[in-house]
């Protein structure tokens, strides 16, 4: 990494040779509206890719953070680094920058500890911000790049040997209204502003038990509250009055935890459990998800970032917008219907026409069947072997009726059970 004179100095050099050209640039730049989609100027929560980036780092006791600033266009860019901290008398205390040219496609690593050597030992946030020099070569003025610059960062717990990474907040430089600004327009707060940041509701989506039994949970909030102030050089400020942020916690999917509102101006690095208090005794004794409403002026920029770790698996994510703030309501128990009451049967009959095994023979239309063959009756199977005409029926006394069966016979064999063969038919054996 260079150091900051020597960028100063190799920026200046090259810029001088083509200013006149960017001046012309420059000066049309806010009356020129870039011909990619248009978006609203201000945001809930940025984007991954910016005419600025936008990082939170933390490099107190214990714990690293890396950046990754990325230029993706074909022209290099100079771009500023600008450390800010959370201690001190001021809310935004300024630790230190740095210059970086990036050529391109060129991707640099930033240990922030080494390249701003006030951020060691603090933690806040850094902004990323491309550049061009003036006249003099003395002021770094905010221009927009070719393309959208892009970047990550990675934050790391030396104690629970875990780290996470996000990609960094990123925001467009944008005219009067919103249309994009268009490629080495100045960034001047007046006719090219970059978006602004005012989210309604910031959401923690999701947070592990902080009292897991056996384990090592641990979290960390981060809440920022800033102004624009374009200089040149371009830096941030408190806002003129702090954001107010009021949480409220779910717990468990039941349990509703409503918190004082909290003043953020600057950087405020906290916890859940300082967040809700109690100390050893805080209600967060479940896994559940957190809403921050936002009550901001409009010159503060706020934003949020939410990292958690248990045991060496650690997760973090920019905190994302909601909607709303919603009312935490316990999973209703369904109520089980009630038992069916059966429906009676009921009681079968003779002359229903619902054949009952083992009661009746027939049922009207219901034949029946012969036992123990199951067969359905027949003049065959009642009466005689061959059986040249007649069918069997079924009397009002639900019994088979076979006086219709005209069954053929040469003597006693070819008769059924209780048959005889008389004149060569089968006839019904007479009871003695």
């Amino acid at each position: 990494m260079l150091r900051p004179a020597e960028v100063l100095r190799r920026c200046a050099k090259a810029f001088r040779r083509d200013f006149a050209v960017a001046a012309l640039v420059v000066a049309t730049a806010a009356a020129a509206v870039a011909t990619a989609a248009t978006p609203a100027s201000a945001l809930e929560v940025p984007g991954v890719a910016g005419d600025q980036l936008l990082f939170v780092f933390d490099n107190r006791v214990g714990r690293q953070t890396y950046l990754l600033v990325t230029n993706p266009a074909s022209e290099a860019i100079a771009v500023e680094l600008v450390a800010y901290g959370s201690s001190g008398d001021a809310a935004l205390g300024m630790l230190g920058s740095t210059s970086v040219r990036l050529t391109g496609g060129r991707t640099e690593v930033v240990d922030p500890s080494v390249a701003i050597p006030g951020a060691s030992g603090n933690a806040g946030v850094i902004v990323v911000t491309p550049f061009q020099l003036d006249l003099e070569g003395q002021q770094l003025v905010p221009i927009v790049p070719p393309v959208p610059i892009l970047g990550a960062f990675t934050l790391a717990t030396g104690s629970s040997q875990s780290a996470f990474g996000e990609n960094a907040f990123g925001r467009r430089a944008v005219l009067p209204g919103g249309p994009l600004a268009s490629a080495g327009a100045t960034v001047d707060g007046v006719s090219v502003r970059y978006e602004a940041i005012h989210p309604s509701v910031l959401a923690i989506p999701g947070f592990f038990n902080p009292g897991t039994p056996g384990a090592s949970v641990s979290n960390r909030v981060v809440l920022v509250a800033f102004a624009d102030d374009y200089g040149p050089p371009f830096r941030i400020r408190p806002p003129s009055s702090p954001a107010m942020l009021t949480g409220r916690f779910c717990v468990g999917g039941s349990v509703q935890i409503d918190v004082e509102p909290m003043e953020v101006s600057g950087v405020s690095l906290t916890t859940l459990e300082d967040l809700v208090g109690g100390g050893d005794d805080s209600p967060l004794d479940a896994s559940g998800s957190a809403y921050f409403s936002v009550a901001a002026g409009d010159d503060a920029n706020v934003l949020g970032v939410f990292a958690q770790s248990l045991g060496t698996y650690a997760a973090g994510e920019r905190m994302p917008a909601a909607l709303s703030t919603p009312a935490c309501q316990p999973t209703p128990t369904p109520t089980p219907p009630p038992p069916a009451t059966p429906t009676p049967s009921p009681t079968p009959f003779c002359g229903d026409n619902v054949w009952v095994r083992g009661v009746e023979q027939c049922d009207r239309d219901q034949l029946g069947e012969i036992f123990p063959s199951g067969d359905t009756p027949t003049c065959q199977l009642l009466v005689g072997l061959s059986c040249s005409s007649g069918a069997v029926k079924c009397t009002s006394a639900c019994k088979w009726d076979v006086s219709d069966c005209v069954c053929e016979c040469p003597n006693a064999n070819a008769c059924r059970t209780g048959y005889d063969c008389l004149g060569g038919v089968c006839v019904k054996t007479p009871t003695p």
